[in-house]
């Protein structure tokens, strides 16, 4: 008899959970399907393996990575990161999301968001390079 899979409580995501803020400043007026993304820039480590097949792993302790976040034109926002853009502002960076937080002190924008004109209101994505950032979870995962 197939044994079943109980699921422990019920979690859920709230966009209006997420709060991005930079510099100590509330990102508002986010694209239309995404607020954030964020990935790291290298792997965590890397595999050699030598002519006999002895593995090496090297544990990569960089931990850069990119934050990506689109804004619709018309946010305030926009005004802000432009800002820091000409300035080359270094900055905090602290995001809490419904699962996550990230956090780190040295942030900056490594290019200018592309600026569009449409028929409708256009994104601005951003991307903000994170230097030493640290991810932990909001959510308890343990039952």
């Amino acid at each position: 008899m197939p044994s079943r899979i109980r699921i422990g409580k019920l979690h859920e995501y709230d966009a209006r959970d997420s709060t991005l803020m930079i510099n100590g400043h509330l990102i508002q007026g986010f694209s239309e399907n995404s607020m954030f993304t964020i990935q790291d820039d290298q792997d965590s480590a890397t595999l050699k393996i030598d002519p006999q097949g002895t593995p090496t792993k090297s544990r990569n302790n960089s931990t850069s990575g990119t934050m990506t976040v689109p804004l619709d034109e018309t946010s305030p926002s926009n005004a802000l990161l432009l800002k820091y853009f000409n300035e080359d502002t270094v900055f905090p960076v602290d995001l809490i999301t419904s699962t996550a937080h990230v956090s780190t002190t040295y942030a900056f924008i490594t290019k200018r968001a592309n600026l569009e004109g449409q028929k409708v209101a256009s994104d601005r994505s951003w991307n903000i390079k994170l230097i030493n950032y640290e991810e932990t979870a909001t959510i308890d995962y343990e039952e």
